[in-house]
């Protein structure tokens, strides 16, 4: 889904400082640096950028013909001005966003006419005959799915804002999102208040570093972003995988029969809207977005070593880290975040070790052989705490 995003300048990345560029997080202020950014308002989420990108060529937004699309279509369009490329505008003082009326969402508008138009996508097709793709309505109403097979997106016919998706009502319960598609439910004690409540939401963030949702009433919600922010909201997250029992919760509490009645609720639950049949993938756009014409000035090509430009090997680990062109044809032209080992924050709640050898849901640069992996969320699920976990004990009887 779109999210508001702030313009960062970060003062402890050599690449940026050196170049005077920006760098786009969803957040106010800087991880690596602690500083403020500039608030830039809301920006499409990467499915949204690649429906956009389908819907305005009617072409699979991944693939071999992305780079002859891009340099075929290089001087037959121009950026929308109203939207500034983005296709979807705030409003409501920045409250909420809708998409740009001036371009219908696209970010972009053709420059030439239909019939050149065509004449451009059939030289694309000609060379590439399985790139065509049909165009995506409601981009930014319907949740956006990506298809590995076909490699197109498509929206999956709900609303996220008022998904009519069943809802667990074993209240109250922890949603730690793992990735887009799975998330992970820890039932917590009936008979503890709201204040504790909330602490154990706060810790389970600070450790597993993933958006995690208090979900207490139908209509009663506090998300707990991965980057800090908290919002309490009447819409509980819904649909998606679920799983529960793999992510350990910070503290341990009496395993009573009102929870045991609640625990075989959800297993229930859970088997009544398992995926009954398919496959489930990490977020294989890996987190990257178009890059602008700036970034393909400042991260075209590669180094002497063969690494990627805009890559610096970390001090302190000796991998690299950064944002580059992802080398691989079926990300042509697309910015990505690179993680070193030191980066990695994702941590069990209970014993506080590691939950993968990688930064989850982020990806890292292998020299061995030049390209960018992507380490799922549900890389963490299979930590396992020592004999000893160091969770801390509470009672939580009687704690209104």
């Amino acid at each position: 889904m779109p999210q508001k995003m702030w313009k960062h300048s970060c003062s402890k990345s050599g690449s940026l400082e050196k170049t005077g560029s920006f760098h786009w997080l969803g957040a106010p202020v800087c991880s690596s640096c602690g500083e403020q950014g500039e608030y830039d308002g809301w920006h499409p989420g990467t499915q949204e950028a690649m429906a956009q990108y389908q819907t305005f060529y009617r072409l699979k937004p991944v693939g071999r013909h992305r780079q002859m699309t891009d340099e075929l279509f290089k001087s037959a369009k121009a950026k929308c001005q109203t939207c500034d490329g983005r296709g979807i505008r705030d409003t409501a003082n920045g409250s909420d966003c809708r998409p740009c009326t001036s371009c219908r969402g696209h970010g972009s508008l053709f420059t030439r006419t239909a019939d050149e138009i065509d004449t451009l996508r059939r030289r694309v097709l000609a060379a590439h005959p399985d790139a065509a793709a049909d165009p995506v309505p409601d981009i930014f109403t319907k949740l956006i799915v990506f298809s590995e097979v076909k490699q197109e997106v498509a929206t999956s016919g709900i609303d996220p804002r008022e998904s009519d998706t069943a809802l667990f009502d074993g209240f109250p319960y922890l949603v730690a999102r793992v990735t887009r598609t799975m998330h992970h439910v820890t039932l917590l004690p009936g008979e503890v208040n709201e204040r504790h409540l909330v602490e154990i939401a706060r810790a389970q963030r600070q450790a597993n570093r993933l958006d995690v949702c208090l979900v207490m009433a139908p209509r009663r919600a506090q998300y707990f972003d991965a980057d800090g922010h908290e919002r309490l909201t009447p819409k509980p997250p819904r649909g998606g995988v679920l799983i529960t029992s793999r992510l350990r919760p910070p503290t341990v509490w009496t395993d009573t029969a009102e929870l045991q009645a609640r625990r075989r609720r959800l297993i229930r639950f859970i088997d009544t809207h398992v995926l009954k049949s398919g496959h489930l993938f990490g977020d294989l756009t890996r987190g990257g977005r178009e890059a602008t014409a700036d970034d393909v000035a400042r991260l075209a090509g590669v180094g002497h070593d063969g690494r990627p430009r805009g890559l610096e090997r970390c001090v302190t680990c000796g991998e690299w880290r950064g944002r580059c062109l992802d080398p691989a044809p079926n990300f042509f032209c697309q910015v990505m975040a690179v993680h070193c080992r030191c980066q990695n924050d994702n941590r069990c709640a209970a014993c506080g070790r590691l939950l993968s050898e990688r930064k989850l849901n982020a990806n890292y640069y292998d020299p061995t052989d030049g390209q960018i992996w992507h380490v799922p969320g549900f890389a963490g699920l299979y930590h396992r705490c020592p004999t000893a976990p160091a969770a801390k004990s509470s009672n939580v009887t009687g704690a209104r």
